[in-house]
């Protein structure tokens, strides 16, 4: 729900937005070091699966980790190589059906990142590994920069604070 009304030259809102408090992780390892991380909305599994199998061979990246992050049609993915950020946006760039909030907060940010917290009572969940051309660079365990943030259904974020 939303209010407002104009006073003069300025115009004054209120809103009543529904929010979900979310935990996510950042991809950045350290001296702009940063691991690849894609984020799907509104599509279906076999596309995202041919756009990252597609910019893997590009790129002869190691395995990417595809997952389930919720809703139908949402989908999410790691890659463990080490790159700069900017070969990282490089790649991610050219994913084709990228989502282009998850870019666009990304570049702003100098860093991806993904939830793994629960949303709508569900949790990302591994749906496939596909394999890779070259052994990865970083593991899982590296990932070390936490996020508290909130999110609406309107794709509007708000970072809260940082946790580690």
């Amino acid at each position: 729900m939303r209010l407002s009304f104009r006073l003069g030259s300025w115009r004054f809102g209120f809103s009543m937005i529904p929010i979900h408090d979310m935990i996510g992780v950042h991809s950045d390892l350290g001296n702009d070091q940063h691991v690849l991380m894609w984020d799907f909305d509104d599509t279906d599994e076999c596309r995202v699966k041919w756009a990252l199998e597609s910019v893997q061979y590009v790129y002869r990246l190691p395995n990417i980790h595809l997952l389930k992050s919720g809703r139908s049609g949402h989908f999410i993915a790691y890659c463990f190589t080490r790159l700069s950020f900017r070969q990282a946006i490089e790649i991610v760039a050219q994913t084709p059906g990228i989502c282009l909030t998850f870019l666009g907060l990304a570049i702003l940010r100098r860093k991806f990142t993904l939830r793994i917290s629960e949303k709508y009572g569900q949790r990302p969940r591994i749906l496939e590994i596909l394999p890779g051309y070259r052994p990865s660079e970083a593991t899982v365990n590296q990932l070390n920069h936490f996020v508290k943030y909130e999110t609406t259904d309107q794709m509007r974020l708000t970072k809260k604070k940082e946790i580690r």
